[in-house]
């Protein structure tokens, strides 16, 4: 055999396999709980050491940061109604800067006095830290961090439902503080929070590409917060509250919502496709007294321009040195965490996956329905509608855009799969975001067979039809 007649081709397809780019990573979001790095620490940068391979690979991480950055007056005067408190100090930096925390979260009960709310913000303004939640005044208490990485917009809110004096702790309009949420009975919340919250994540939604939000757990209020209260038994239980922040927030556009605070887990849910993680328990936490509070999670978020994209769990617990580590969910104390994971999410799916738990987000249901009011079918909550509708009689083929998945846009309906080889399928359910690239054996239309495709399924009736091929 003659190898010119091969060589040329195989040269062609090599260059041609070659010439293809490599797909990116997505960028992940990772996560954190009640975070918090005591002075008593001989080496800060110790405490969150043994997360420092899965913290090192993310493109961004954002914790509570459950402490102020400043000098301890002692037990007694830090926080006067939670006696034996003392504040961690600014020793905490050396560690945020050391594990690659980028933007952290001050609303939560121990931001107390404004001197210390002042002093730490000036700190995590000097280090280079974003911080979300606190402010010299209730505007930027409620003033959002965004952070770009790897081409994504992510925007960061946080508030807290729980606090010892609002004189000291919350923001006003002339005063340093934190942004509160008021829920006296754990039910309801007050009407103002209510309209500030849609408001500050509507108009973040517009500014980013993926929104989280996060609130400080109530856990049934300080006893000094309204006034005398029953202890909750049970405080694995989400309170009512925390149902109507997050379902609010994820309607008004937040991509995922998480609690903290709680220092145990809580159950997790599904809402309308996107993830919400009532409390997910502590990460390093230094603070005398709490040495056996030691469960957590680790959050990582796979991330796109369309929002989050996947959600992995991994669980956490911390040695007899107080330094945080990852447990395995296939074994031991690890799958004890899953277990009581899907006992508290009954409704949730989660298959464990190598050393992580995976969160199944099913499709959004976004029927007109349980929209809320204002939205358009087929269109996020709080989110410009991205995809356009399939083209109309008098529109230019050249206005498709070519290459497209078969899917149905008009009426802002899509199929939730590709489309099988000659068929067209009616949508399963609406449209909330753009469709993927296409990849290597999927069903494409090219702009002539979209423009015959759109005027098909627009018919009263549905039919066999060979506008779809496979390209």
């Amino acid at each position: 055999m003659q190898p010119s007649r091969w060589l040329l081709p195989l040269t062609w397809a090599c260059a041609l396999l070659l010439s293809r780019p490599v797909p990116a990573r997505p960028p992940t979001l990772i996560l954190l709980g009640d975070l918090q790095i005591h002075s008593r620490r001989a080496d800060p940068r110790t405490a969150l050491a043994g997360l420092s391979k899965e913290l090192s690979k993310a493109d961004l991480v954002y914790a509570n940061l459950e402490g102020m950055l400043v000098d301890s007056q002692g037990p007694q005067g830090d926080i006067p109604d939670k006696v034996g408190w003392t504040h961690p100090g600014p020793g905490a930096l050396v560690a945020l800067r050391a594990s690659g925390i980028a933007v952290v979260g001050l609303a939560n009960n121990v931001a107390y006095g404004h001197a210390n709310i002042e002093q730490t913000l000036d700190l995590l303004q000097k280090a280079g830290i974003a911080h979300v939640g606190a402010g010299h005044s209730l505007e930027e208490a409620h003033r959002p961090a965004i952070l770009k990485r790897a081409g994504i917009r992510f925007g960061f809110l946080q508030y807290t439902a729980r606090w010892y004096r609002a004189d000291q702790q919350l923001a006003g309009p002339q005063r340093t503080g934190v942004a509160a949420l008021h829920s006296q009975d754990g039910v309801g919340i007050d009407s103002e929070d209510l309209r500030r919250l849609q408001k500050d994540v509507t108009e973040l939604r517009k500014r980013v590409d993926v929104v989280i939000v996060s609130q400080h757990n109530r856990d049934g209020a300080t006893a000094v917060q309204y006034g005398p209260r029953r202890r909750r038994k049970n405080l694995r239980i989400p309170e009512a509250y925390q149902r109507k922040f997050a379902h609010l927030a994820l309607d008004a556009g937040a991509d995922l919502v998480y609690g903290h605070g709680t220092h145990c887990l809580q159950g997790l849910e599904i809402y309308r496709g996107r993830a919400i993680l009532y409390s997910v328990g502590q990460s390093a936490f230094d603070q005398p007294g709490h040495e056996d509070d030691r469960e957590g999670l680790l959050v990582k978020v796979s991330v796109s321009r369309r929002g989050v994209s996947d959600v992995r769990l991994l669980p956490l617990s911390r040695d007899s040195q107080n330094n945080v580590y990852i447990l395995d969910p296939a074994r031991g104390p690890g799958k004890q965490t899953l277990e009581l994971l899907r006992n508290l999410s009954p409704t949730v799916k989660l298959s464990c996956q190598g050393h992580e738990i995976k969160l199944v987000c099913p499709a959004a249901d976004l029927s007109p329905a349980s929209e809320p009011a204002g939205a358009s079918s087929g269109s996020r909550p709080g989110r410009p509608q991205t995809g356009r509708s399939s083209p109309q009689k008098n529109e230019s083929v050249d206005a498709i855009r070519p290459w497209r998945r078969c899917e149905l846009w008009d009426k802002g309906f899509a199929t939730a799969s590709p489309i099988p080889r000659w068929s067209v399928q009616p949508a399963r359910y609406p449209v909330t975001e753009r469709p993927p690239r296409p990849i290597p054996g999927q069903v494409l239309c090219s702009t002539e067979n979209a423009a015959r495709f759109a005027a098909r399924v627009r018919s009263p009736k549905w039919q066999r039809s060979d506008s779809c091929k496979q390209e």
